[in-house]
């Protein structure tokens, strides 16, 4: 049976280290456990067709200014400072790729793999955030197996992530018309599986990301050395996407009290914003390989990325958890009974109260999750070797599911209805009390003037009755 990966790989905006290493994981776990696979060299609709606004994004964003002048600003500035860098990144991202992964000679995009079949009899969608609404253009049809090349295939999703942000209404009749089709599916995040359990009244198991599947001897061996190593002890800070200040004061004032050399190795670096005269070395023109080896020899590692905190618990290296949308980076931390890493203060002296972390605790866990994660997939491909292709949902389990999406989108529609009716009966009783009040308080100036008025009248008869 031939087995074709799609994941998130080099062709990603965010240029991200950890999504071409944890597809290049998967595949040689499986390689490990006697099967070959290759990976699909994909570009999804959100990509583009071309590479220049990933590669030389301030040639794309200076030809597009939009409407924001602020943020165009703000790109321009960040892509001018790492132009030359950011075309290195890249390029070693594709290194990388190119040298460790079993691929397609073709690229293919959404519209490609309607057209023309790769040749695989099993597709396995393989994390990151694969199972994400696009804005734009809704759920990718690579990502979700739904390409008519696709069509009655064998489809394994492993620990597919939807991210932090829940889907579009109007969008999920789609997404569960596509993960009906599946033989078997697997999440990353609890919240994902409470979620589908929700759509589909079955359940899926929430597993290991395919970082585990790998041991520290695997890391060891996969990391580079890079072009810069510090001649002194070093601190790694990495934020991935979101800024968090305290998160980066508190590894500047780890980095100084301790008399180490502060790393950057952020994927957008003005994400970090450090206070005033601190000191520290941005490194951005690497590849996966060597952001691996930054992680591994650090004294300790300051990072809001899953993927980076994850890496540091494999290689046994100390590591603090900073603020992360969603609940993927909370449900390992707590799964390990490593919650007291994930710290929300600012101040150094915190620290000192934080208790290590004992890897021999975590090994044991680590071996567990790994082997539920492997034996899952490795189980799946099993049986899809000696049966055909079985749907998650038969035709009438979708029907039905169908039918209680339906209902629930207009038990929510009438309720937003009613809610909306009852705020404007609100504002009409408001406004006729108003409009009672000011005709109550003009009646009582009527009779107040008609008063006065006869006063008057009654004052000038006694008036002119006295001449």
């Amino acid at each position: 049976m031939k087995l074709g990966i799609i994941s998130i790989n080099a062709h990603t905006k965010v240029l991200n280290p950890a999504s071409p290493l944890h597809s290049y994981v998967f595949q040689q776990f499986l390689k490990k456990n006697g099967y070959d696979s290759t990976i699909i060299d994909y570009k999804p609709v959100y990509y583009g067709s071309s590479d220049v606004a990933v590669r030389e994004p301030l040639i794309w964003r200076s030809q597009r200014p939009g409407e924001d002048l602020k943020k165009h600003a703000d790109d321009l500035r960040r892509w001018s400072l790492l132009y030359e860098d950011r075309k290195v990144r890249f390029d070693k991202f594709k290194e990388f790729v190119d040298t460790h992964y079993v691929q397609t000679e073709k690229c293919y995009n959404p519209q490609l793999l309607d057209e023309e079949d790769p040749g695989f009899d099993c597709y396995l969608c393989v994390t990151d955030i694969i199972w994400k609404d696009n804005p734009v253009n809704g759920f990718d049809k690579g990502y979700t197996l739904a390409s008519k090349c696709m069509e009655g295939k064998k489809k394994i999703a492993y620990t597919a992530s939807r991210s932090a942000s829940k889907f579009r209404p109007e969008r999920e009749q789609t997404f569960l018309d596509r993960i009906a089709d599946f033989d078997f599916i697997s999440v990353r995040e609890t919240s994902f599986q409470e979620y589908i359990k929700e759509l589909t009244g079955k359940e899926v198991p929430v597993l290991c990301d395919p970082i585990f599947l790998m041991g520290k001897d695997f890391y060891e061996d996969l990391a580079k050395q890079p072009d810069y190593v510090p001649e002194k002890d070093f601190v790694v800070i990495y934020l991935a996407m979101n800024q968090n200040n305290k998160l980066v004061k508190l590894a500047s004032d780890y980095a100084e009290q301790h008399g180490l050399e502060l790393i950057e190795l952020s994927e957008y670096p003005d994400d970090a914003d450090f206070p005033e005269g601190t000191h520290h070395k941005v490194i951005y023109d690497i590849g996966p390989d060597e952001w691996l080896w930054y992680l591994q020899n650090s004294k300790i590692n300051f990072t809001n990325s899953f993927h980076a905190f994850c890496l540091s618990m494999i290689c046994h290296q100390d590591f603090i958890s900073g603020f992360r949308g969603g609940d993927k980076v909370d449900n390992v931390l707590n799964l390990f009974d490593l919650g007291f890493r994930k710290i929300h203060s600012d101040n150094v002296a915190d620290l000192e109260n934080v208790p290590d972390i004992d890897f021999d605790a975590v090994d044991k866990k680590l071996e567990a999750f790994a082997k539920e994660g492997g034996d899952f997939v490795l189980n799946a491909i099993r049986y899809l070797e000696t049966h055909d292709h079985k749907p998650f949902l038969t035709e009438e389990e979708l029907a039905t599911q169908s039918k209680a999406l339906f209902d629930r989108h207009e038990a929510v529609r009438i309720a937003e209805e009613e809610r909306i009716r009852a705020i404007e009966e609100e504002k009409a009783r408001k406004e006729a009390e108003r409009q009672a009040a000011i005709e109550a308080e003009e009646r009582k100036l009527k009779t107040k003037i008609r008063h006065v008025l006869g006063r008057i009248r009654r004052a000038m008869i006694r008036f002119l009755e006295s001449l």
